[in-house]
């Protein structure tokens, strides 16, 4: 149990280090991005589900169903960088 949570704390510090809200709209992020990010930059296995209850918790980003970058429309969020990109 003790190990859960200390990993669980190591990935929240992790996105709340990594991830920041911003106040352009065109700062976007789908979800499957972000799950393939916490992996290859932080070695975190997410899943969907998981990934909008955390950061909507975190209050980082804006979720949308809808969500268009680069002329693909999928779920994710607007609002958001990743800082190291």
């Amino acid at each position: 149990m003790c190990y859960q949570m200390d990993k669980f704390n190591e990935m929240r510090i992790f996105i709340l280090n990594n991830f920041e809200t911003t106040t352009n709209t065109f700062d976007r992020l789908h979800t499957e991005d972000i799950i393939d990010l916490l992996y290859r930059k932080g070695g975190f296995l997410y899943d969907t589900s998981r990934t909008a209850k955390d950061f909507k918790s975190m209050g980082i980003g804006e979720y949308k169903s809808s969500c268009r970058i680069h002329g693909k429309s999928k779920a994710g969020y607007i609002k958001l960088k990743f800082k190291t990109i």
